[in-house]
Order: C-alpha cells, then structure tokens, then sequence
C-alpha cells in the first residue's frame, strides 16, 4: 500500500473517531436526525440527493459505538419513513387531479407511468416493496392516495415496510460497530 493510501486512512480513522465522539455526545440530536432522513426520504426529488442508506448505516454504527441503543434509533428512521408516506400519501389522494402536472412529479412522468403500472399490478405488494427500490419510492404513496387505496391498510403497510427498511439500514449499522470494535 502506498504511504499515501495510508496517510488517507489514517486521516480518515482520525475523522472517523472524531465523528463517534459527536455522535455520542450528541445522541439527543441523532434520533430526530434520523426521523427527519427517513421523512425526507419519501420526498420525490429530494430522496435523489438523501443517500439515507450511506447515512443510516454510518450514523447508527457512531451511535451505537456511543453507547446507543438499536430500537430507538429504529423507531425513528421507521416513524419519519412512515410519516412521509402518509403525508404524501394524503397528497395523492386529495391532489389527484393535478399531481401529474405538478413539479416534482411533472419532471418525472415516467416515474410515475411506472409506479401507477407497479401499483395497478401489485396493490399491497408494491407499497411493501417498493421503499427498497430507488426511484420508485417516493411515488407509490402518492400514487396509492390517487388510486384512493383504504387509508388504514395503507398505514399499515406501509409502517410494516418502513419496519424492514430502518432495520436493515440501522442493522448493518450496529454490525458494521460490532465488526469495527
């Protein structure tokens, strides 16, 4: 390895401890972070440039090599994921008319042919799944407002993903720690 790599990860375990200190000196902070990145992460155009995934799995490794505990740090990731949805769920279903001519969503009619072609297909199964894939995300909440899918059975479907989602992103966090200490 050359002596420059290794002066690039020395600096960057520097900036690494650096960062767990923060964090476990401010773990108050982190969960409504982390609420806010899941929130923000059901926001069409706004999840392209949240990498939540980068974000949870260095933020939950930092809090738990701090001393945090996995389930709060679940919980808020999986309520601001949940909370999204719901919100732009009722975006979809009381703007249904208009959504597809309205910024974001008109600079992404593709997206959103897609996403009405998942939803007519899969129904339930597509808001399940598709908080795991990228770019399709945050328009099968709205999508599913339009369609007028029962709000109750949106909830809860839509909780039970966000559940997966934070888990396996906090999860490898907290692994990631295990395996670094």
């Amino acid at each position: 390895m050359s002596s420059a790599m290794l002066g690039a990860a020395a600096f960057d375990a520097s900036q690494l401890g650096r960062f767990v200190a923060f964090i476990a000196a401010h773990q108050s902070t982190i969960l409504p972070l982390v609420f806010i990145i899941g929130l923000l992460k059901s926001t069409p155009v706004v999840t392209a440039f949240i990498p939540s995934t980068a974000m949870f799995v260095a933020l939950a490794a930092a809090f738990s090599a701090g001393g945090g505990a996995f389930a709060p740090l679940w919980l808020a990731a999986a309520t601001g994921a949940t909370t999204g949805d719901a919100l732009f769920y009722v975006l979809g279903r009381q703007r249904r008319a208009v959504i597809s001519q309205t910024w974001p969503v008109s600079r992404a009619p593709a997206l959103l042919a897609r996403g009405e072609i998942l939803f007519a297909r899969w129904g339930i199964w597509s808001v399940l799944g598709a908080k795991f894939v990228w770019g399709i995300r945050p328009f099968i909440p709205i999508i599913a407002g339009m369609y007028r899918m029962p709000f109750p059975l949106f909830l809860a479907v839509t909780n039970l993903s966000s559940l997966m989602w934070a888990a396996i992103g906090m999860g490898a966090g907290f692994g990631l720690e295990q395996v670094w200490r």
